[in-house]
């Protein structure tokens, strides 16, 4: 059995090495995002260690046909990698910057190409939630009687 913690280490070692992605956790999986959007996101599937990413093109559905790495995703224009089959990190490594190209800004595509890698690392467990203002007190509303 493959040890999934190991794993998922080494993807989130890649995918939060790209600028400014962030790490949440929904549905109770990790989603690295960047720009608020999810990029990839890892999953375990009867078993086998999945990281769903998102593919360019029209040649998409023959791409994952054609490669046994990769499956449908369950989600709209992606597939899952199925991380057990790839022989090279590097090859993670690429497929999770196919996707990253595709969902973040031109600003973080920028920095990626010019070498800039995220310097912090941001994990949370849920959207951060700011507090609520307290409520002004108001003097009671009088009705008027004639």
């Amino acid at each position: 059995m493959p040890d999934t913690d190991a794993t998922l280490a080494r993807l989130q070692a890649i995918c939060l090495s790209l600028p400014d992605t962030k790490v949440s956790t929904s549905w109770g999986k990790p989603h690295f995002t960047v720009g608020g959007k999810v990029f990839a996101a890892f999953d375990e599937i009867e078993g086998e260690p999945t990281l769903s990413i998102q593919l360019a093109g029209d040649d998409a559905d023959q791409r994952v046909s054609a490669d046994a790495r990769l499956r449908p995703s369950r989600y709209r224009g992606g597939a899952e990698v199925l991380v057990n089959r790839i022989d090279d990190w590097d090859e993670a490594r690429a497929f999770v910057i196919d996707s990253y190209r595709l969902i973040a800004s031109r600003t973080s595509v920028a920095k990626l190409d010019s070498g800039e890698s995220t310097q912090s690392v941001q994990a949370t467990t849920a959207p951060e939630v700011k507090p609520r203002r307290a409520a002004r007190a108001r003097a009671p509303r009088t009705v008027k009687t004639r």
